[in-house]
């Protein structure tokens, strides 16, 4: 079943409001804020680029109060807040209209907030009201507020949105009214109740309101095909309805519920409605035949259902985009002879509507013989080598949004094969100030001779290359026509093209201007570079990019020295990308759209010549700002003695611990395999070889914030058999391998690394602790250190050459029993709490690890 999508009418029901004083109503006709209201932020100064003001998308009149999101560092607050006045006990409950911009939640809090002290001190205000993203739709509605508390009181109302880079208000029609009883049902359904043979597609319901009783200010729809059991689509205040995605041979049942300050009608009915059989054309194995061609027919895609969604195809379709979402319609075609045929989609009614052919039903969604699409609404025309006997499926659908389209539909047979052409303005503005447009044609088709018109001059063209037509005064409009001198029923056209503005000097790679960055730690709380995108002539250069791919749309390109080896990003209105080039157009590194705040790029070296391309997303006319900080890289850590197989840490004696570092460690060897699991990093490397045979376990404790695995291999560097490996999938998770079997004689190898084995991460700090009964108990000792005495009654003595970092105690049966961290050169021990019997002592000085026996009497 498809998604459910609501298309509402513009019939709109009044909100019945009575003058409470002098400032109601609102509908802020002349300004935002208007005389007596004032705006401001929140407490802690953050969400200076964006405040109320007027927006032309309305519930009546002309304007509305409305604020945008923008992304701050923690939170921006934006007030609306109105005159002084007195709500009463005849007109206690503040209504208004509002909408947002987007279905989905980001987060953001709406209130209304009173005062009845000062217009603008914070603290005065106490909430009344909250909503959130999810309370409200992007189409105006009714909401009220209940002030019955402050009646007789003068109050101040502040309006507060409070987000992150989240979602708009609009506000409109503010009022005082009074309280209501709740509305009667509505009635007069259409379709009438039990209706049957209802058009499929998209299915207008309607209804009217009581005649008796209060007035409603919003209707509740519910929607559903089983009985008792409907799904609320939202509230809206019109007395109309477009259901979309509507199937055939379904009974559907409907509900009306209206609403009004006073609450919503109780014991409505539902009523319900049966669809009719499915038209021919609705899907593709009963799909419209054409006959002889020409074909002519003009038709609407809503009147077929949706009963296709996602993409045409992966190959051959001209997009792999959603254009199968909307609904479809399906013709057949079966050539008899070979040959090629034109189609042509034309008088298209909405946008983001495409034409496919498949040779066959399951094909769809698959692969394509030919097709177009794009998210205008020009003629889609193009040609297809058919062969006799083969039945061609041609499929005309749109995205969800729009979901349907008009369009008129023409097949003809090709008695001449079109040339292939293709076109390109080309900007004049250091000479005549205007424009080229240069005709490159690559193929004559089956003409001889071609006739090349701009709607002034025709050029004849007998062989392939390129001409060159204009000069032209920016912002006229061209057509090119190509025509076959031979067979004129072959005629190609470039459609409308036009250069509005020359564009900038920094349009083109070559075009840099240069960009001085904010100095270090100066910081990006304001944007301090803008572009006014398309308005002022930017073009799209074809250089795209790694992160936003063939969508990296209208560009800008500047040139900076770089004197730091990193920058800070941040985008702005418009939320533009960025990407960093070497002079020769190589990318170094890049940010798409919409990224966090306070990106850190870098690749580079202080000193390097770099472009910086600046671009939108698509190619909308949007002035975008955005910030750029100069930032210098930490130096990365040092590289640990044990990063590669060749120089693991030997492990002569257990048990054996030790705090590591790994933040440094490179992936020098490549990713590591084990047997039956995916390979990894390589990490940091120990060894031991076993005295006995026996058991080896191995716990890899306190890890930061990065995700380990550990494994044990015997063999030697580079040639290694997996013996045991532990990775429970957790960053900051521990990992543990217990009771590993080992042989005598046999060298092993432990290695921690971070999980991955595609990509080359970091690891970072951990302990590890190796234990069993495998090794005999051998001093390792640290050059300039010394331990006494020995055999010890009570207070063990150490002193070292440089500050002893760790000491741990362990008995022979590897546990741990005493631990201290001196960082000292001197230092002592009482163990005069321990047992007789010998003691491994460990000791970290540095990057030195020692052991030593010790007897304790």
């Amino acid at each position: 079943m498809k998604k459910i999508t609501l298309l509402f009418t513009v019939l709109i029901v009044a909100t019945y409001s009575w003058q409470a004083q002098a400032q109601f109503p609102e509908g802020f006709e002349t300004a935002v804020p208007p005389t007596g209201w004032v705006s401001f932020i929140g407490t802690n100064g953050e969400g200076v680029t964006q405040n109320w003001e007027t927006s032309t998308t309305v519930n009546t009149g002309t304007q509305a109060a409305f604020v945008r999101y923008e992304s701050v560092a923690t939170s921006a607050e934006d007030w609306l807040v109105t005159p002084q006045f007195t709500p009463t006990v005849a007109t206690p409950i503040l209504t208004f209209m509002q909408r947002q911009d987007f279905g989905a939640d980001w987060g953001t809090t709406y209130t209304v907030r009173v005062s009845t002290a000062s217009q603008t001190t914070h603290a005065d205000f106490t909430i009344v009201d909250t909503q959130v993203e999810t309370d409200f739709n992007s189409i105006y509605n009714a909401h009220n507020v209940d002030l019955s508390a402050y009646n007789g009181t003068p109050i101040y109302v502040a309006f507060v949105m409070e987000q992150n880079d989240g979602d708009s208000w609009y506000i409109d029609d503010v009022d005082l009214i009074s309280n209501a009883s709740p509305p009667n049902c509505a009635d007069t359904p259409s379709p009438v109740d039990m209706a049957t043979n209802v058009a499929g597609g998209t299915a207008t319901l309607s209804w009217t309101p009581s005649a008796t009783g209060d007035p409603a200010t919003s209707y509740e729809v519910f929607w559903g095909t089983t009985s008792g059991a409907l799904t609320s689509l939202g509230s809206i205040s019109a007395t109309t309805v477009d259901i979309t995605n509507v199937g055939f041979s379904t009974t559907y049942y409907w509900s009306i519920v209206p609403s009004n300050v006073g609450g919503p009608a109780t014991g409505c009915p539902e009523w319900s409605f049966t669809t009719g059989t499915p038209p021919v054309g609705t899907l593709c194995t009963d799909a419209i035949v054409v006959g002889a061609l020409p074909y002519n027919t003009t038709d609407d895609t809503a009147n077929y259902g949706d009963d296709y969604s996602g993409s045409p195809g992966a190959t051959g379709c001209g997009t792999t985009n959603s254009y199968l979402n909307g609904d479809d319609v399906v013709y057949e075609y079966t050539a008899t002879a070979d040959g090629s045929i034109n189609i042509a989609m034309t008088a298209i009614g909405a946008t983001y509507s495409g034409i496919f052919v498949y040779t066959d039903c399951a094909d769809i969604g698959t692969t394509c013989a030919n097709g177009v699409a794009n998210s205008g609404s020009t003629d889609r025309v193009f040609d297809l080598a058919v062969t006799n006997g083969t039945t061609y499926y041609i499929v005309i659908s749109t995205w969800a949004t729009p979901q349907s389209t008009t369009y008129t539909l023409d097949i003809t047979e090709n008695t001449c094969t079109n040339a292939t052409a293709t076109y390109s303005i080309v900007d004049d503005c250091a000479n005549s100030g205007g424009f080229f447009i240069d005709v490159d044609i690559t193929d004559l088709g089956s003409a001889t001779s071609l006739s090349v018109f701009d709607g002034t001059t025709t050029m004849v063209v007998n062989a392939t290359g390129v001409v060159q037509f204009g000069d032209y005064a920016n912002a006229t409009d061209v057509t090119i026509t190509v025509t076959n001198d031979q067979d004129n029923s072959c005629q190609l056209s470039s459609g409308v093209m036009t250069q509005t503005v020359c564009p900038p000097a920094n349009d083109t790679l070559a075009g840099a201007t240069p960009i001085v960055p904010s100095a270090v730690g100066t910081g990006c709380a304001t944007f301090n570079f803008t572009d006014s995108a398309a308005a002022d002539g930017t073009t799209d250069s074809g250089l795209d990019s790694s992160c936003n791919t063939t969508d990296t749309g209208l560009d800008r390109f500047y040139s900076w020295t770089a004197t730091t080896d990193g920058l800070i990003w941040n985008d702005g209105d418009g939320n533009p990308g960025i990407v960093i080039r070497t002079l020769a157009g190589v990318e170094v590194t890049c940010e798409g759209t919409f990224a966090n705040d306070d990106t850190v790029l870098s690749g580079w070296n202080i000193g390097d010549d770099l472009i910086i391309q600046i671009y939108d997303f698509g190619t909308a006319d949007v002035a975008t700002s955005f910030c750029l900080e100069e930032y210098t890289l930490l130096p990365p850590p040092p590289v640990p003695a044990n990063d590669d197989c060749a120089n693991a840490t030997n492990i002569s004696s257990l048990p054996f611990t030790l705090s590591e570092d790994a933040s440094g460690a490179t992936n020098n060897g490549g990713f590591v395999s084990c047997d039956g699991a995916a390979v990894m990093n390589d990490g940091v490397w120990y060894t031991f070889t076993p005295t006995v045979d026996g058991t080896v376990s191995v716990a890899i404790t306190n890890v930061g914030s990065w995700d380990p695995e550990v494994r044990i291999f015997s063999g030697s560097c580079g040639t290694f058999t997996c013996v045991a490996n532990a990775d429970s999938g957790t960053s900051g998770g521990d990992e543990t391998l217990t009771d590993i079997a080992v042989v005598s004689g046999t060298q092993y190898w432990i290695n921690v690394a971070y999980w991955s084995g595609t990509s080359d991460s970091a690891e970072g700090t951990f302990d590890i602790a190796v234990t069993g009964a495998i090794l005999s108990v051998e001093d390792n000792t640290i050059e300039g250190f010394s331990i006494y005495p020995n055999p010890v009654n009570d207070v063990l003595s150490f002193r070292a050459l440089d500050n002893i970092e760790n000491i741990s105690i362990y008995n022979l049966l590897g546990q741990e029993v005493m631990r201290t961290q001196p960082n000292e050169l001197n230092a002592q021990i009482d163990m005069s709490n321990l047992t007789t019997g010998m003691y491994v002592v460990k000791v970290q000085i540095g990057n030195q690890l020692g052991a030593y026996r010790i007897m304790k009497k």
